[in-house]
């Protein structure tokens, strides 16, 4: 996002671009690229105006148990011993597996009205497009006389 000001320090023009790739050299692969690359030259707009950045982590601890498949003996006593006495039961570090899993969630949104934005200049690459949309004070004002003045509600 480029911005242009005054010399009073008002902005004048606010410029964006946005890339896409193109999969092919067809017209529809060209107009597809363009229509992504206009959105995300607005994206920028938007995101300049408007963005909510949200982050949160969660921690998630999970305990398995595991019972060993052990030689006939040891693995009655070790049952018997279960049954007889479950809170006494001592587990090996081979018989408890603790995971634990970290997940971090960056939520990214912007939520904008873009009026009187409009694109400037399409340029297409050998394998991608790229498009420049500009908005500025005047055009803002046209947006909004013109769309006053087809609502019926231009004085």
């Amino acid at each position: 996002v480029h911005i242009t000001f005054d010399d009073t320090g008002n902005w004048i023009k606010l410029v964006s671009t946005g890339l896409a790739p193109t999969h092919n050299q067809s017209a529809q692969a060209i107009s597809e690229a363009s229509k992504i690359a206009s959105m995300r030259a607005k994206q920028n707009i938007a995101e300049f105006m408007n963005n909510d950045v949200r982050s949160d982590k969660t921690v998630e601890v999970v305990t398995k148990s595991i019972k060993h498949a052990s030689s006939g003996s040891d693995k009655s006593a070790h049952e018997n011993n279960v049954l007889d006495n479950p809170g006494d039961s001592v587990k090996t570090d081979d018989e408890i597996r603790i995971l634990t899993s970290v997940v971090e969630r960056i939520r990214d949104s912007s939520n904008a009205i873009l009026r009187g934005v409009q694109t400037t200049k399409q340029t297409v690459k050998d394998d991608q497009v790229e498009v420049e949309v500009s908005v500025s004070r005047q055009t803002i004002s046209a947006s909004q006389n013109l769309r006053a003045s087809m609502n019926g509600t231009l004085q």
